[in-house]
């Protein structure tokens, strides 16, 4: 990838964007993947998935707010984060209340348990595989506004391809936790129909792996600002381009505020090391 500065992918992914409609506002829902107290898949180095995916929630929405600058449509984010644990069907609840018109879920992957190989560094064992890397992005056929989810997903997968990032396909591997359908393999998308924020989200829905932080190189470059600024352009590209060619939005009456739920374990995010059955039918 070439080295480009964070100021300069953020006005370059501007520029490609599609005009918004001028008088729109849209509403978008930034879910932070997993919580403090449940931290999702550990990097290489020991540092928990939920830190990488907050940053990027962060930035996102620091970024989509600063498209408003130049006026125009109006998008309103907003971040679905929790500490504690949280039950997956609430993060969904939470987007409903708010009358969100999109809902992201931003996740960082890791590989099955059986590519992992240890070593020990300065005293402390770390889990790692050089085989596996890139971006992936998920969509739900269960999903009430699946043609839209898959728009938004192209798009994301194709400014990520746009912004040097190649597509991750262990996850279309036809083993037991994986065996995930395409759903635009030239894109980078795949088919989960059963991920509980996706199936039960009534907006389109998408969740982005960002990238493979049980991958030495990649976990750092992960943790790179240039790296995470291509991955926010690309994304907050994806939501403009989807929203520029969506039909003007008709809200419902806002909903009241939901209580957050708990749960000691959230399930149905695709937990990579964990066996699955490749067609999970249990509802969650």
């Amino acid at each position: 990838m070439k080295p480009w500065s964070a100021a300069f992918l953020f006005v370059l992914g501007l520029a490609l964007s599609q005009e918004l409609a001028a008088a729109e506002t849209y509403i978008v829902a930034i879910d932070v993947g997993h919580t403090k107290a449940s931290p999702g898949a550990i990097s290489v180095t020991g540092r928990p998935e939920y830190e990488f995916n907050r940053e990027i929630a962060r930035q996102l929405e620091e970024r989509l707010k600063e498209t408003n600058k130049d006026g125009g449509a109006t998008i309103k984010p907003f971040i679905i984060s929790s500490e504690k644990p949280m039950a997956l069907p609430a993060r969904t609840k939470i987007a409903a209340s708010k009358n969100a018109d999109l809902f992201v879920s931003i996740h960082h992957d890791s590989a099955q348990d059986k590519y992992l190989e240890e070593r020990e560094v300065n005293g402390k064992e770390e889990r790692f595989t050089n085989d596996f890397s890139g971006y992936s992005v998920f969509v739900s056929r269960k999903n009430p506004r699946y043609d839209e989810s898959l728009d938004v997903a192209r798009r994301i997968g194709r400014a990520m391809q746009i912004n040097g990032f190649k597509f991750a396909r262990h996850h279309h591997e036809q083993i037991a936790g994986e065996n995930r359908p395409f759903a635009d393999e030239a894109a980078g998308v795949y088919a989960f129909d059963d991920l509980v924020v996706l199936k039960t989200a009534t907006m389109p829905a998408v969740l982005v792996e960002c990238g493979v932080i049980v991958n030495p190189k990649e976990e750092q470059a992960l943790l790179n600002k240039e790296r995470q600024a291509a991955i926010t352009s690309a994304i907050l590209r994806g939501i403009r381009d989807h929203f520029a060619n969506a039909p003007a939005i008709s809200r419902p009456e806002k909903k009241a505020d939901v209580t957050i739920e708990t749960s000691p374990a959230p399930t149905r995010y695709p937990k990579p090391g964990a066996t699955l059955a490749p067609s999970p039918s249990r509802d969650n």
